[in-house]
């Protein structure tokens, strides 16, 4: 039953999203019954864009994204199981990521990133510095929560400068 209330979270977020242009889906490329291009599951993850106005159809079931996608001019029917979606980008840059479906490779470099290290002036050991506004993850209750610290605006704007590269995620205030 968790599962189910998971996908349809997703389900009604990726909906949601849609109404902008275009939805980038973060994907774990090693999930079970996920059905995209062999020379798409190579690494841990994958992104792949959706959109209502791409020629190719898409559709969004219970359980499942079935997109027809163009890849090298061919078209190839995606089927991504909601299961296989750790995270989503609208194209006003906002991320939705769900921890439990991130693979464990993915989440070190996304902490990695959040949580840099810098020495501190008495030669003890490098301790991590949080940004004061953090990823919006969902949660198996379906609850948004928001990781934060306070700092002042000038702090803010260092320590999130760069955050998410690597990763193509960014910290949304």
């Amino acid at each position: 039953m968790k599962t189910k209330n998971i996908n349809m979270t997703k389900k009604e977020k990726i909906e949601n999203f849609l109404n902008e242009e275009y939805v980038l889906l973060h994907i774990n490329t090693k999930s079970e019954n996920l059905t995209i291009p062999l020379h798409l599951r190579q690494g841990n993850t994958v992104v792949l864009k959706i959109s209502r106005f791409f020629r190719g159809e898409m559709e969004l079931t219970d359980e499942n994204v079935i997109a027809n996608l163009l890849f090298s001019g061919s078209y190839f029917t995606c089927i991504i199981p909601y299961e296989a979606i750790w995270g989503i980008t609208n194209s006003k840059g906002e991320n939705i990521f769900w921890p439990e479906s991130t693979p464990k490779e993915v989440l070190e470099d996304i902490f990695a990133e959040i949580e840099p290290e810098i020495p501190v002036r008495d030669n003890s050991e490098k301790q991590p510095v949080r940004p004061s506004s953090g990823l919006y993850c969902i949660d198996s209750k379906r609850e948004i929560n928001k990781r934060t610290k306070k700092k002042t605006a000038k702090e803010n704007k260092q320590s999130n400068s760069n955050v998410g590269e690597k990763s193509g995620l960014r910290l949304v205030k």
